[in-house]
């Protein structure tokens, strides 16, 4: 043998297709929203129907923020300093994606929450090298809520996000120190206050210096993935970027420019 590493060679290559092979064989892929059958070697398992259906994409999004900006002109960012640089977003939050979210934050939807992490990963991948990311880090869930639903959808989120960005994941960075009441019904400025000093860094010797992806499943006003990134950078972080699955946009969020107090916007 010429000492050469086999491993990479077209053979293991080979090997691998036909494992692939008869893995799709013996379980078909299924959509993991909807149960039906789907072709065989999709990148990500979700029908076609169900693929346009998680489809809002956000109208001249921000790219800090990511809300729909008008004459270009973001009046959130032009009221609210965020400590975080930019912000990718998937899509609006509503419609198919709002249901497909909230199914997501149950353990039994957990392969759902995977395919939306691949769809995420498409449109981050473009941009994390001109960010210049080192790390990856889940928004953290209080334990009484990982109790009831079994999982952390923003964990999940951040695992496959990782592996497909090649990037190191710290599912244990950021730790939830006590338990927020819900940001639902609040406005934005008791949303803030609702979530300040819940957030602790539990990993800040790994991430000092560097640039962090903070990922989440639901963006409303910012108030939690801003507090997460004050933390984050008083720890000795570089910079903050935020990845997201669905961006809050349309009815039941608040404008800023109204006092908070909430207004409900139509949305086609």
């Amino acid at each position: 043998m010429d000492g050469s590493d086999w491993s990479n060679g077209p053979i293991p290559d080979a090997f691998k297709c036909v494992g692939a092979d008869l893995r799709d064989w013996l379980f078909p892929p299924v959509c993991s929203c909807c149960g039906n059958r789907i072709a065989c070697g999709q990148p990500v398992l979700l029908c076609s129907r169900c693929r346009r259906a998680v489809d809002h994409p956000i109208e001249s999004p921000c790219p800090c923020c990511a809300m729909p900006q008008f004459a270009d002109h973001c009046r959130w960012c032009a009221r609210t300093r965020y400590h975080f640089s930019a912000t990718v977003a998937w899509g609006e939050y509503r419609g198919g994606l709002r249901r497909a979210v909230v199914k997501a934050k149950q353990e039994r939807w957990e392969p759902l929450a995977r395919s939306l992490a691949a769809l995420l990963s498409e449109k981050l991948l473009p941009v994390a090298e001109s960010w210049k990311i080192d790390a990856v880090v889940p928004i953290p869930t209080h334990w009484r809520r990982r109790w009831q639903r079994m999982t952390n959808a923003a964990e999940v989120l951040a695992t496959v996000i990782g592996r497909r960005l090649q990037l190191p994941v710290f599912p244990n960075g950021l730790a939830c120190r006590r338990l927020a009441g819900k940001q639902g019904t609040l406005t934005p400025a008791a949303r803030r206050k609702n979530v300040r000093g819940v957030f602790s860094v539990t990993r800040q010797r790994s991430l000092q210096s560097k640039n962090v992806l903070l990922v989440d499943d639901v963006m409303t006003t910012g108030a939690t993935v801003d507090e997460a990134s004050r933390m984050l950078l008083a720890a000795g972080v570089s910079s903050v970027w935020i990845g997201v699955m669905a961006r809050g946009v349309g009815q039941n969020n608040f404008d800023p420019c109204n006092a908070g107090v909430p207004r409900k916007i139509r949305v086609g």
